[in-house]
């Protein structure tokens, strides 16, 4: 209070009404200013906080509704390699399966092909079909390897044109006592 007036040095500095018995009219706006203001900052804080904490737990739908516990830091390095490998695996189980569906429609198509090929030579079962085509096979092993004559040379000797010992008969050297085959070796002197 100040001298002769009833009302605080505050109050009577701004010009403000002043009961003189406790805080301005001013100071309690001021105060609820601040306590509005401090409010707001802490409705935002707890926002803010319940932004985080939710974030950092995770807390989907699944994990209230079954009451677990999610993790906050996601998968672990080794969950990560389980992920891969289990995706490795069954690529390599896709790629099998490809592979077997690939060897079963040729197989489709030799059969469709061999069907045919019986059907057309008026034949009724696969096992007349391969017996035929072995027959076929060894038919023209036949026609391309025609026999061949016996050689008048011995089997070891390339017969030239200018080979004259060659064109005598081999009963030749008979008749001069001379043997046409390979002389015996001897064991020994």
């Amino acid at each position: 209070m100040s001298g002769s007036s009833r009302r605080c040095a505050e109050c009577i500095k701004s010009n403000v009404k002043c009961d003189g018995a406790g805080p301005s009219i001013g100071d309690w706006e001021r105060l609820q200013y601040e306590e509005e203001h401090l409010s707001k900052e802490m409705e935002l804080a707890i926002s803010q906080a319940q932004e985080a904490m939710a974030k950092q737990l995770r807390l989907s739908n699944e994990c209230v509704r079954s009451n677990a516990y999610c993790d906050t830091g996601g998968p672990s390095a080794s969950d990560w390699d389980k992920l891969e490998y289990e995706e490795r695996r069954l690529q390599a189980e896709e790629e099998e399966a490809m592979a077997k569906i690939l060897r079963l429609r040729k197989q489709q198509q030799l059969f469709c092909s061999r069907a045919k090929d019986m059907l057309h030579r008026g034949l009724k079962t696969m096992d007349e079909l391969d017996e035929a085509e072995e027959k076929e096979c060894k038919e023209a092993e036949a026609l391309a390897n025609p026999p061949q004559s016996p050689s008048l040379t011995s089997p070891g000797h390339t017969t030239s044109e200018y080979d004259l010992f060659s064109a005598l008969s081999p009963g030749f050297f008979d008749c001069w006592g001379i043997d046409s085959g390979t002389p015996p070796t001897t064991l020994g002197s």
